[in-house]
């Protein structure tokens, strides 16, 4: 009996799932008629020439669009190298220190020496590529990063140009505070790298590090050499004062908020005065309200209407006896941003009455994100384990080539994030930062836009600013910005979006 249409799927499911190593499939492991199956019916989205992604959501038939595209880049590198060069290869120095020092950002282009003399660019899916170039040679010990072979820390150090250090002082900053310094000094001194010492004592005195500096000339002395201090940057470079036991990513984010806070304060007015009155800011916002729901849950793709929020918050939905609300998903988020927008307001009482002490908002956010899911661990559609606080599992932004923290470096950059707000004299540009490193960061399984939204206006509200509402019909350049500011560390985009929204007029 001939096999039906739907056994036939499940058979080239079935062999694509096998042949599949997280998620990438090689088309000559499966057989031709099943590849073409699979490819009309959505589940094989193309990569490169007889490469595949395997995913289940057909919403998104382009590769560039799944969000499990940008999880499986690495696992798509390493195994197409393996595949088309072997091991006798090594990514850039200058991308090495990226990956390093804890960049969650996929570069556009992967620069990729070989010694098997391949040179080609690939071509990649969301504007990507992959360049191959003939290496001379390749380091003597080589690291990993998700199957894809890199140059360790200190050898990038010293591989990396005076360009680089130019360009990215963020990263040289953190690498030195990486580095282990007798590595670097014997890697230093076994190949005379002269040039490269000269310019990492000088690297080391420019971050407040002078021991390290002092070490590097004294051993190149010793041994003869004669190394010329040089300062590779062009401008002063912040100090790093929040280094965290194993998390890069706390100490990136310090840098970062430094550097960003004077460029944004720069744009903005002085500070207004705090209101005098905090019942009376709370009770303008919640005027708003109704506007505030409908777009920040439209924005994140819930059907909400003006009717369904009304009908939350005046309680007639009630899903513990009507089955169609317990079913609701829209429904369900609606009742939990009410849930936790009571809560913000709480915080925001709070916050006033300690004179914005930030240490009050490190329960209290974790606190909005149980009220934003908790209709949907009591409906039974989310397992309460996800109530319990910071996410226990990666997560991909779709469309993005920003990739938020790895989860053991959620909890320091957390806390990095709010000492850094507690020191921030501008409440605008503490909020600002707050909102944006919501979404770097992406602390929580779900909701973190929402969150980030949250914690931006509490900010505001608390320091005598309105209670600001990024409108859906703004949603593309809002997410742009973010992607900006995340990607390139430019955040006039993203300044520009709020002032709008601060001056939209309601009505």
């Amino acid at each position: 009996m001939a096999k039906q249409a739907h056994e036939m799927l499940a058979d080239a499911l079935d062999a694509a799932s096998k042949a599949a190593f997280k998620n990438i499939v090689q088309s000559r492991l499966i057989n031709e008629k099943q590849v073409t199956l699979l490819k009309k019916e959505g589940f094989l989205k193309p990569i490169i020439r007889g490469w595949y992604l395997l995913d289940a959501d057909l919403s998104n038939p382009d590769t560039g669009n799944s969000v499990l595209w940008h999880e499986s880049y690495w696992t798509f590198i390493g195994q197409y190298l393996q595949l088309n060069i072997g091991d006798k290869y090594v990514a850039s120095a200058e991308q090495s220190l990226d990956l390093q020092t804890g960049s969650n950002v996929i570069p556009p282009q992967l620069l990729i020496g070989n010694l098997k003399k391949v040179n080609r660019v690939v071509e990649l899916p969301s504007d990507l590529s992959l360049s191959l170039f003939t290496a001379n040679q390749l380091p003597e010990i080589i690291d990993n990063h998700e199957g894809v072979n890199i140059y360790p820390l200190e050898s990038a150090l010293i591989k990396a140009g005076p360009a680089y250090f130019r360009r990215q002082p963020l990263e040289i900053a953190l690498a030195l505070k990486s580095a282990n310094n007798t590595l670097l000094l014997s890697e230093l001194l076994n190949k005379a790298q002269v040039s490269a010492a000269g310019r990492l004592a000088g690297a080391y005195r420019a971050v407040m590090m002078p021991t390290e500096a002092d070490a590097i000339l004294s051993a190149m002395g010793a041994a003869g050499l004669s190394a010329t201090e040089t300062n590779p940057f062009d401008e002063p470079v912040p100090e790093i004062t929040s280094m965290r036991p194993q998390s890069p990513h706390a100490a990136r984010i310090a840098l970062l908020w430094e550097s960003l806070s004077d460029r944004i304060t720069s744009r903005l007015q002085r500070p207004i005065e705090p209101p005098t009155n905090i019942d009376a800011a709370i009770e303008r916002l919640e005027e708003t309200y109704t506007h505030d729901a409908y777009h920040s849950l439209s924005i994140e793709g819930y059907r909400v209407t003006p009717e369904l929020i009304e009908r939350v918050r005046s309680g007639q939905w009630n899903p513990l006896e009507n089955e169609e609300d317990q079913k609701h998903l829209d429904a369900l988020a609606a009742r939990g941003y009410w849930e936790a927008h009571g809560q913000v307001k709480e915080t925001i009482r709070s916050l006033y009455a300690n004179q914005l002490t930030i240490a009050a908002l490190r329960g209290d956010v974790a606190d909005w994100y149980r009220a934003l899911f908790g209709p949907m661990a009591r409906a039974g559609m989310l397992n309460p384990v996800d109530l319990a606080g910071y996410r226990n599992r990666p997560v991909f932004i779709r469309g993005s080539r920003h990739t938020p923290l790895p989860i053991e470096a959620i909890s320091d950059a957390m806390e990095t994030m709010f000492d850094c707000a507690q020191q921030e004299s501008h409440p605008l540009t503490r909020a600002i930062l707050c909102h944006w490193l919501i979404g770097y960061i992406h602390p929580f399984p779900d909701g973190n836009g929402r969150t980030a939204r949250f914690l931006m206006n509490t900010l505001l509200v608390a320091a005598g600013y309105s209670w600001t509402i990024i409108r859906l019909e703004t949603r593309q350049d809002y997410m742009a910005a973010l992607e900006e500011l995340s990607v390139n560390h430019n955040p006039d985009q993203f300044v520009n979006v709020v002032l709008e929204a601060m001056n939209h007029q309601w009505t």
